[in-house]
């Protein structure tokens, strides 16, 4: 079975003049077209407080999305634990699993770009400390189980709306190095992956996901989404592209991409990712050889971040239709 094509939208703006709302009017089009061409998964990123990352509040957006498809499963990848009340935030889950007529999908991570954090008063040294306690009351509200609230009455409260979906709609978590990935094994949840901002090469992507493999508590329905930038047609166009995204995320100091620059900064550069095939640039069979290693690792969901760099709607729609019919001849 070949793997599922979901997209993934960072809300790239890289420029002032792309912050109006024509920048979401393309991503709700993007997800119109993928709701009709077959695709899984739409994916939603949330930052704050800067321009390669423009949507800060996923749930809101995710809602919106729910009125405009009819079929493909949407979600947060990721939606940033640490800087959330997690039982608000499960309640806002809730309810857009019930819009969606519970197509949701929740993706979940301890978040990587420093200005997130900042901006809301957040020490970003305790993100993992943060995750783990807010993931905990997440999960518990979300399942319906009582939740401590001394003043209350009762001691405690429950969610007044649960999802469709029971116990609780599919969960990821997002992780970047290998004790991470290990972890979310453990605990037997479904893994998503950066490649081009965390690993050097198709084997080295491979080796993270057999990690996660061995440790998983049961193989049976086990889930692993990698994201990659995709542009299909000439490859000069998407390497400018990528070149802006990538110098966006170095403004930003993402932490998982600084720390790959740091470790090599070659590896690191447009050209080097697509030839590492960490970046899905070219002509259309060119693609297809770069999917045919992706899938060879374990991926199960591979997701296209197709509006990166200022690419044109058209483009990206172009680049939306050849992907998904190239993952479904695989």
């Amino acid at each position: 079975m070949p793997p599922k094509a979901s997209v993934f939208s960072i809300f790239d703006a890289y420029s002032e003049e792309r912050l109006g709302s024509e920048r979401y009017e393309q991503v709700i089009e993007m997800a119109r077209f993928a709701d009709t061409h077959g695709y899984d998964t739409f994916w939603v990123a949330e930052h704050h407080f800067q321009l390669t990352g423009t949507l800060p509040s996923p749930p809101v957006f995710l809602a919106a999305l729910a009125r405009e498809t009819s079929r493909i499963r949407m979600g947060p990848l990721v939606s940033v634990l640490p800087l959330h009340n997690p039982v608000e935030l499960a309640e806002q889950y809730a309810l857009v699993d019930r819009l969606s007529e519970g197509r949701l999908e929740i993706g979940v991570g301890s978040g990587n770009t420093p200005v997130d954090f900042q901006g809301f008063g957040v020490d970003m040294a305790r993100r993992t400390e943060l995750f783990d306690a807010a993931f905990v009351l997440f999960l518990k509200a979300l399942k319906g189980e009582a939740i401590d609230a001394p003043n209350s009455p009762t001691g405690s409260v429950k969610l007044n709306v649960r999802p469709i979906q029971l116990p609780h709609p599919p969960l990821w978590v997002a992780a970047g190095r290998l004790e991470s990935v290990r972890h979310v094994g453990a605990i037997g949840l479904n893994l998503a992956l950066i490649p081009y901002a965390t690993v050097d090469s198709i084997d080295e992507l491979r080796d993270m996901i057999k990690e996660y493999l061995d440790a998983l508590t049961s193989v049976k329905n086990y889930r692993v989404a990698a994201v990659f930038h995709v542009y299909i047609g000439k490859k000069e166009r998407g390497l400018k592209a990528l070149r802006r995204y990538i110098e966006g995320r170095k403004s930003a100091r993402s932490v998982l991409y600084s720390s790959k620059v740091s470790r090599s900064s070659k590896a690191a550069e447009p050209e080097k990712l697509v030839e590492n095939g960490l970046a899905l640039i070219g002509q259309h069979e060119e693609v297809r050889k770069q999917l045919l290693r992706i899938r060879s690792t374990g991926v199960t969901d591979i997701c296209g971040l197709f509006d990166f760099g200022g690419i044109p709607t058209d483009k990206v729609l172009s680049s939306m239709r050849e992907f998904v019919s190239i993952i479904g001849s695989l």
